[in-house]
């Protein structure tokens, strides 16, 4: 299976120190401002996003709302200074408070240790997605893509869906979720499936899987034929089997 071409990756991360997240605006890290430049990266012709990855699943729930939970996985951390889901979680939680830097000298510390750092990256894709930077989701989700091995993971499809579309890449958005609901029809080519499947995103994530998958059922019902259909959203059929 030909890989396709890597995005334009730009980001430098200056320092690895873990602080505390009263302090998160001195961090060092990635600029709230900066950006990351991307490609216009298509589903692959042919390719079914539906392998198996391990490292897309989260490992430490986090709950921005909760009053105890970063001074829980402050003291865990200091016992347990090299433990990478701890410092994963920890910096997830920082990015859905909105701690940009923070998270990122965390991210930076835990893929310093991992051996496997497809799990650190896949998450920091999320949280860059949650702090409004879809252009630097997509970065670390094609690092992970890389990393692991696995181009045609199972996540693949719907992440890059929901975050083309909020790059305002509304065609490429569609063709993207598209290879997510060949790839697992069960889950995305429905509105009800995908209900149940988004249950547990946060708002802004849900939003953006229900805006692209409107756009992707009007493009489904203004294109009844098989080839206007392909010619507008430039991925081939293939046999669908469970995603995971």
């Amino acid at each position: 299976m030909k890989m396709i071409h890597p995005l334009l990756l730009s980001l430098v991360i200056a320092g690895a120190a873990f602080a505390p997240e009263s302090s998160a605006d001195a961090e060092p890290g990635i600029d709230a401002a900066a950006g990351c430049p991307v490609a216009a990266v298509q589903p692959e012709a042919g390719s079914l996003y539906a392998d198996p990855d391990r490292n897309a699943k989260v490992r430490l729930r986090v709950d921005p709302e909760s009053p105890t939970q970063a001074a829980e996985l402050d003291a865990r951390i200091t016992a347990q200074p090299d433990n990478v889901s701890l410092l994963t979680a920890r910096a997830f939680l920082h990015s859905q408070r909105g701690a940009a830097n923070a998270a990122a000298a965390l991210y930076q510390r835990a893929l310093a240790l991992d051996q496997d750092p497809g799990h650190v990256l896949w998450s920091w894709g999320w949280s860059e997605l949650n702090l409004g930077r879809p252009d630097c989701a997509l970065a670390r989700w094609q690092q992970a893509r890389m990393k692991t091995g696995i181009p045609n993971a199972f996540w693949v499809g719907y992440s890059y869906a929901i975050a083309y579309w909020a790059l305002g890449e509304r065609e490429l958005a569609v063709r993207w979720y598209d290879a997510a609901a060949i790839a697992a029809p069960q889950r995305y080519a429905s509105h009800p499936a995908l209900t149940v499947g988004i249950g547990h995103w946060n708002d802004s994530e849900r939003a953006l899987a229900e805006q692209v998958f409107a756009a992707w059922e009007k493009v489904r019902a203004d294109e009844t034929s098989g080839p206007r259909v392909q010619r507008r959203l430039n991925v081939t059929t293939s046999t669908s089997r469970n995603a995971g």
